[in-house]
């Protein structure tokens, strides 16, 4: 398993995602919004792939 710490960046990243947009004044979605949402995404994902290199880097015979 990634320790807590490996995955600590990712928690606050995505968190930081959930408040800002839920907190947003405006209801409609702006481009601006659109855009921020889908490289906030593929940050998660990029993050995530990096997590289990690391993983699989450091326990080699896991299945």
């Amino acid at each position: 398993m990634l320790r807590i710490v490996e995955l600590t960046p990712v928690f606050i990243h995505i968190g930081a995602v959930v408040y800002w947009s839920s907190h947003t004044t405006s209801k409609r979605e702006s481009v601006m919004t659109t855009k921020i949402k889908a490289s906030t995404n593929e940050l998660v994902a990029i993050k995530s792939a990096l997590a289990l290199m690391l993983y699989k880097l450091h326990n080699p015979y896991d299945a």
